[in-house]
């Protein structure tokens, strides 16, 4: 089935709720606080490389609207994903690759991230190009291909230059054991290294090294769940996701010169926690979904196990989650709640319909169409019911009277940022949050535990009291201390 044998219909719905995906409540979505957060507030922390003043030049350009601002990497990504159409056919297939790009862009992750300004989202739109004309200039040996090759380099090692190098290293470097030596010793040496760059996310030493500007980047996530995270945005599709990933390995060993691609693209985008992976789980999805029709496709059997257990645990899920909505938010909860998970749901056991039904236009339509409706309905539903359901920073960041401020807690002194605080205006609220779970690890202030939180209160003058709160930002636990003035305005 090639995509242009969609009905147009089909293709006008799909695009006309994708859109509104990545674009409703946009403007009141919040900032990320890993992602665009730092970017416009460095200079409370003391961020002046050229990434900050390139996004903050961006940033006042348009008038401080984050709708506006947050085109940008959207449209990066337009054209990284229209050029390397161009450059990917003739290595993947056109249908294929065609399959591929329309998954990654419906998918659960690229909607949701996709909408923000985060680096993550231009390094992609380089990286994914800068691959394919790798893997052109190993094929062809073409030489001009160096000059698109070298500036793209050039251009993610002034993002992140130790992201770069660990992933062009492992890539190259497995690209000579697995398609160009045939001695076991070079492969040992790959997985020695791939394990070393494993080991070194976990430890401060490798933590540190990665520019923490990105929103995932070990210093904030562990590979493990970065993984969880990548899988999930896939959701929709995790049968065929999970076939592709079970079937590397056999198809590595019969030499089989996609599947080795898909390896060495893989592994180390995963250790570098660059988001290329959803373009390598896009053509496994696109691959396997495509070939389930088949009578000679060998996973059937396990992607209709996947996905019928996939569609309980859906069903499971989303009644615990009923019931808590409507314990927490009563009916516009359990309605919200309902909303969301119903459509889901359907279009989960519409797929599976056509998995067991031997339908095509059911198990390749219904997920495609799931990714967007989930995104869509979580900012309509979800998002209207507690907009601080991803972290209470959905505020103005320059605030004067009732408003509130959002500053970062880094490795500088709190005493520095309590200042900015205090002189910037007439502020009689503002929020402080420090940066990761583990403080410790990171070598960072350790605001979390109780001598160091009653430390913070007394160095405060009289005026202020310090409250602090526990919450949930969508990927990880955060803290917060809010400072209010005790005065009368």
């Amino acid at each position: 089935m090639k995509f242009q044998s969609l009905p147009s219909i089909f293709v006008y719905v799909l695009v006309f709720i994708s859109i509104n995906a990545l674009f409703v409540l946009n403007e009141q979505s919040g900032f990320l606080m890993d992602a665009e957060f730092k970017l416009i507030l460095s200079e409370q922390f003391g961020e002046n490389s050229l990434l900050v003043e390139v996004s903050q030049y961006l940033y006042n350009l348009v008038g401080a609207q984050s709708f506006l601002w947050r085109l940008f990497p959207m449209a990066g990504i337009v054209i990284s994903l229209l050029f390397s159409y161009r450059l990917g056919k003739n290595l993947f297939g056109k249908d294929s690759l065609q399959w591929a790009m329309i998954i990654v862009t419906c998918s659960i992750f690229m909607l949701f991230y996709g909408r923000f300004f985060s680096l993550d989202n231009f390094y992609f739109a380089l990286q994914l190009p800068l691959v394919l004309l790798l893997i052109g200039f190993i094929k062809t040996k073409n030489s001009k291909k160096l000059v698109f090759i070298i500036p793209l380099v050039l251009l993610c090692l002034t993002m992140d230059w130790y992201k770069t190098i660990s992933f062009l290293f492992l890539f190259g470097l497995g690209t000579y054991a697995f398609l160009f030596q045939v001695r076991k010793g070079i492969k040992v040496l790959y997985f020695t290294f791939a394990t070393l760059l494993l080991v070194l996310n976990y430890t401060l030493i490798g933590a540190s090294s990665y520019n923490n500007l990105f929103l995932f980047q070990a210093g904030s996530l562990a590979v493990h769940s970065y993984i969880g995270i990548a899988l999930l945005g896939f959701l929709p599709f995790i049968g065929f996701a999970v076939a592709g990933i079970i079937s590397l390995p056999v198809q590595i060993k019969r030499k089989d010169e996609f599947s080795i691609w898909m390896f060495l693209i893989l592994i180390p985008a995963i250790l570098s926690y660059s988001i290329l992976p959803i373009f390598v789980l896009g053509l496994l999805i696109g691959k396997h979904s495509l070939a389930f029709a088949s009578e000679r496709y060998k996973y059937k059997g396990l992607v209709k196990t996947v996905f019928l257990v996939h569609l309980t645990l859906i069903l499971v899920s989303g009644i615990i989650a009923l019931i808590w909505a409507f314990l927490e938010y009563r009916g516009a909860g359990f309605r919200a709640g309902l909303g969301l998970c119903s459509i889901y749901w359907i279009l989960g056991f519409a797929t599976v319909v056509g998995l067991y039904g031997g339908n095509m236009k059911y198990y390749l339509r219904a997920p495609l169409l799931a990714g967007p409706l989930f995104v869509l309905f979580f900012w309509v539903l979800v998002f209207q019911l507690n907009p601080n359901i991803l972290g209470p920073y959905n505020m103005d960041l320059i605030g004067e009277g009732d408003e509130q401020v959002s500053l970062y807690i880094s490795d500088l002194p709190l005493k520095k940022n309590l200042k900015y605080l205090i002189t910037k205006g007439k502020l009689s609220k503002a929020e402080i949050y420090n940066g990761n779970v583990n403080d410790s690890s990171m070598n960072l202030p350790a605001l979390l535990d109780e001598p160091t939180f009653n430390k913070i209160e007394s160095q405060l003058d009289t005026r202020f009291t310090v409250e602090q709160k526990t919450y949930f930002s969508g990927i990880q636990l955060r803290h917060m201390f809010l400072i209010r003035e005790n005065i009368d305005l």
